[in-house]
């Protein structure tokens, strides 16, 4: 039960209750009842309550539109809880927020006398209730006003959310009329500029004059443009591509995936996928399709950085130092090199010199098969093996090997001697291996 709070300012409320004489007291027109009580205690418009010759503050939280959960609690004369709201019932309607006054539509007359006076615009019907006039519709406040579509004087009041436009009742511009209102335009309806389907969130008005989601948005409905790639975002639930999420505001593909903007497609990028011409592999960088297997690979002088990834090792292509991504390289007259006072240890490393084992002979070095020694007098990796560390150098493919675990190519193992790919693996790069079923 809501709390009303009730101030006695000059006798208390069971001597107000045990008057028998004033239960049947009225409260003005201008007034509503102010006390939950079987009494009739009326809260005037300085929220005073008068009873008898008395007086009390009232301060009642149960006026029209305050929450309930029983009629009791509604103070408001002619009021009951609807949906848990304090309203006017419904032969009443809301005058202020502490009054319903009587509805005049549907009331009973006998002819236009009686219905006129009481309210504009009305008439008595066949049924002898008073009605809206020929063009004039009801409103929820009960009064009658020009109905949409028909003639009006500036200013007048019109029905349907619609506009004394021209000298007649109409939807603003950018708004049609459907199901008895005027409401926003939707995606496809005729426009003449953008802001006739600014009804529509991300809707623009296309050279054809028809509403349309703008560029990088897909409409999911006629209401509805939702961000595509490249679409504004907060959050990734926002971005309906798949494969897709929001990224600064923008869905943009996830890791590991590629832009179609045109198809609205994230493709998956991966080495070993099907190809007929290098075009098709253009989604991965430093990629080609290979002659005979017609898979992208990793263009010559490049190992896969990762499933998608192809970065230049010595001597590779680039265009800045940022392209050079294996360790100790920079880009020097667009081939990555080792950097000054660097040597190279393996294709993919470079180490600084001092750094590395001394040697005046190969077999001086940890393992004969995997490493040698260079015209520097270090010790380095042989071609086809890679660096572990300053001291240890594994095999790649065609590198020797005499078990397994040396192979250090994805998805390789040791085969007469030579890591090779895997049965039903196929070689995107020197150090990695892609299942065929990718293909």
């Amino acid at each position: 039960m809501i709390d009303y709070l009730f101030i006695l300012i000059l006798f208390p409320l069971n001597s107000i209750s045990a008057s028998g004489n004033e239960s049947n007291h009225q409260c003005a027109d201008h007034e509503a009842p102010c006390s939950p009580y079987k009494i009739q205690a009326c809260c005037n418009d300085n929220d005073v309550c008068k009873y008898g010759g008395g007086y009390f503050s009232c301060i009642s939280q149960a006026m029209l539109g305050v929450s309930c959960r029983s009629t009791y609690e509604c103070a408001v004369r002619n009021s009951q809880c609807i949906d848990n709201l304090c309203q006017c019932t419904s032969l009443h309607v809301p005058a202020s927020n502490n009054k319903c006054k009587r509805r005049y539509l549907g009331r009973l007359c006998y002819d236009n006398s009686n219905c006129e006076p009481l309210l504009n615009n009305t008439v008595c019907s066949k049924n002898k209730r008073c009605v809206c006039g020929n063009n004039y519709y009801p409103t929820i406040e009960d009064i009658c006003v020009r109905a949409h579509n028909s003639f009006c004087l500036d200013n007048e009041p019109c029905a349907n959310d619609s506009f004394c436009i021209d000298n007649k009742c109409q939807c603003k511009p950018n708004q049609v009329f459907r199901d008895f209102k005027c409401v926003s335009k939707d995606l496809g309806e005729s426009c003449e500029n953008h802001t006739d389907c600014y009804g529509v969130r991300f809707a623009i008005c296309s050279k054809d004059k028809k509403c349309i989601c703008s560029n990088n948005y897909l409409a999911l409905s006629k209401t509805k443009c939702q961000p595509s790639l490249g679409g504004f975002c907060l959050k990734n639930d926002q971005c309906v591509i798949k494969h897709s999420i929001c990224v600064e505001n923008k869905c943009q593909c996830t890791i590991g995936y590629s832009s179609l903007l045109e198809e609205h497609r994230c493709i998956r990028r991966s080495l070993g996928k099907f190809c007929v011409s290098n075009a098709d592999c253009k989604d991965l960088k430093n990629s080609k399709c290979s002659v005979g297997d017609n898979v992208c690979v990793c263009n010559d002088d490049n190992f896969a950085f990762n499933r998608s990834t192809c970065t230049p090792v010595i001597n590779g292509f680039c265009s800045s130092d940022e392209s050079c991504e294996f360790n100790g390289f920079t880009c020097i007259e667009n081939k990555c090199q080792c950097k000054p006072n660097f040597l190279l240890l393996s294709p993919d490393t470079c180490v600084k010199k001092q750094l590395l084992f001394s040697c005046n002979d190969t077999s001086e070095c940890s393992e004969p098969w995997h490493a040698l020694c260079s015209k520097d007098k270090k010790c380095v990796c042989k071609s086809n093996n890679v660096a572990l560390s300053t001291s240890s150098c594994s095999p790649i493919l065609d590198g020797y090997c005499w078990k397994n675990d040396q192979c250090v190519a994805e998805n390789s193992i040791c085969v007469n001697f030579r890591c090779e790919c895997k049965r039903d693996f196929i070689a995107v790069s020197k150090n990695h291996c892609e299942f065929v079923e990718n293909i």
